[in-house]
């Protein structure tokens, strides 16, 4: 069985995460679903595809961001 890991991080300002993703040569999705295992979906502000079908997610929470994927 598969579940989706969050991990809080001390990133404070969307507009800059996502600028620095792209800097560093992701391509970012905004407001999209984090996919996992099985079909499984979450939403996240700032998504960054993988071809293995399994995503990185930044979603809000609170006053900083958290990473969200099915590890």
């Amino acid at each position: 069985m598969s579940h989706f890991t969050s991990i809080k991080v001390q990133i404070k300002h969307g507009e800059i995460l996502h600028q620095v993703l792209q800097e560093l040569g992701y391509q970012v999705e905004c407001n999209t679903q984090v996919r996992g295992y099985h079909g499984d979906r979450t939403q996240a502000e700032y998504v960054i595809r993988q071809n293995n079908g399994y995503d990185l997610g930044f979603r809000r929470q609170g006053e900083s961001y958290e990473i969200v994927a099915d590890f």
